[in-house]
């Protein structure tokens, strides 16, 4: 019978052992072939643009497909593809962006995949095969509405409700179940689960910064206020201070024991580094400012401010300290990221270039590579100690928002404006070219 493709197809290629025909097409797919049966042997690899040209691999365990300005390389293991890609459901009740992906990520453990979408579902899955295993019908608007605890076992999540108040709620990632509800008299901005995951903190419009009890859902103490709104929760890593981000274009420093304010800084998105000795703020769209955090935070001041500041020409989306503490990546609408090397206090190689806005990036747990995610549809995955790409762009057919490395940093999540969300194998180090392929 015939192989059939969706479209024309415009190049075919045979196994080194002629067992397997490989096939691409205008369709945006190849596809591998049993010759003695005309059946598929694996589902078809998506390439997402027209391709122009496939090969086996000599030994016949990889292939490459080509076309659209890039190739990819891919494993030819059957019923084992490449990527797998997760879908949400758009549901009318909740549509407003369509299947806007607002958070993702590895449970601890790293076996498991969150995704959260504006179609109002939480979707925990296996990350080995891709299948759901369980589901919650949570709207979640904005990834700092959602959070995890330290074990993987509750999220806490707030929203706006219709009737003009707050809602928080604590649920189990495990059954489904509701362990706290709590109405909340203003509109809530931000959540976050306190170092012992015994307490949540939640940030209103309306200022307040109130700690509930994760279990019963009871107010922990009275709320502390951070006027104009807080936006930003963080804890140091010595879960000692929280940090709050705000509206009114201030970072509030309050001791977590006593919840009284320490220390107030411009700026309004916090970052510490690992090791809890650097604090990043955003101060303005365009600017980082780094301040050496002193153990006593009421001597943070304008003289702990180091010597340089990390800036773009457009406004920074997003920046990570690496885990040795030393580096800081950032993201910017400029179409680029940039590693800082903190102790020489100057850009690391030339910018990670994308086409369009960078809208995350993050490094691998050991540091050395980093992840990037575009507005063009693209996820890169960069060499963290000289700013070269390690792979050809991982193309979604939508912006993409959302990146998140596996805690193995042997794979990469990524999420769309569309809902998709795709799992990618990444490489360890610089991609050498294959021998076997043409000049």
């Amino acid at each position: 019978a015939p192989l059939r493709h969706g479209e024309r197809v415009l190049h075919v290629s045979f196994s080194p052992d002629s067992s397997q025909v490989l096939t691409g097409s205008s369709d945006g797919t190849a596809q591998v072939w049993n010759v003695g049966t005309g059946a598929p042997v694996q589902a078809p690899i998506q390439h997402w643009q027209t391709v122009t040209a496939v090969r086996f691999s000599p030994d016949g365990k990889r292939i490459i497909t080509a076309g659209g300005g890039m190739a990819q390389l891919w494993e030819n293991q059957p019923g084992r593809p490449t990527s797998q890609i997760f879908r949400h459901r758009v549901n009318s009740r909740y549509y407003r962006v369509s299947g806007y992906i607002t958070a993702l990520g590895f449970l601890p453990g790293g076996e498991e995949i969150f995704t959260a979408s504006m179609d109002g579902t939480i979707r925990i899955s296996d990350r080995a095969t891709g299948e759901q295993r369980r589901s919650l019908d949570l709207l979640i608007e904005s990834e700092r509405g959602l959070a995890l605890d330290s074990r993987g076992k509750l999220i806490a999540a707030v929203q706006f409700t219709a009737d003009g108040t707050g809602l928080l709620r604590v649920i189990s990632l495990v059954d489904g179940s509701v362990q706290s509800r709590r109405q909340l008299a203003g509109e809530p901005l931000a959540a976050r689960f306190g170092p012992d995951d015994e307490l949540v903190v939640v940030g209103s419009l309306d200022g307040a910064v109130g700690v509930w009890n994760a279990e019963t859902g009871e107010a922990d103490g009275e709320p502390m206020t951070h006027a104009g709104g807080a936006t930003w929760l963080t804890f140091s890593p010595d879960g000692q201070w929280l940090l709050t981000g705000g509206l009114d274009g201030m970072i509030k420093v309050w001791d977590w024991s006593s919840r009284e304010e320490q220390a107030e800084l411009p700026g309004s998105r916090p970052g510490f580094s690992p090791d809890g000795r650097l604090l990043a703020v955003r101060n303005g769209a365009q600017r980082l400012d780094l301040y050496g955090f002193p153990k006593d935070p009421r001597e943070l001041n304008s003289k702990r401010l180091l010597n340089f500041s990390i800036g773009h020409p457009q406004p920074i989306f997003d920046f990570e300290f690496g885990p040795d503490s030393e580096h800081l990546v950032t993201a910017s609408a400029d179409g680029t990221a940039r590693i800082w090397n903190l102790l020489a206090g100057e850009p690391v190689g030339t910018p990670l270039l994308h086409d369009a806005a960078v809208m995350r990036a993050e490094f691998s747990p050991d540091g050395s590579r980093i992840v990037t995610c575009s507005k063009d549809g693209t996820v890169r995955v960069w060499d963290a100690t000289s700013g070269l790409p390690l792979s050809e762009p991982l193309r979604h057919r939508n912006r993409v928002m959302r990146v998140a490395f596996s805690l193995d940093g042997l794979q990469v999540l990524s999420g769309d404006s569309k809902a998709t969300v795709r799992l990618w194998d990444v490489p360890r180090a610089p991609a050498e070219i294959p021998d076997w392929l043409p000049d």
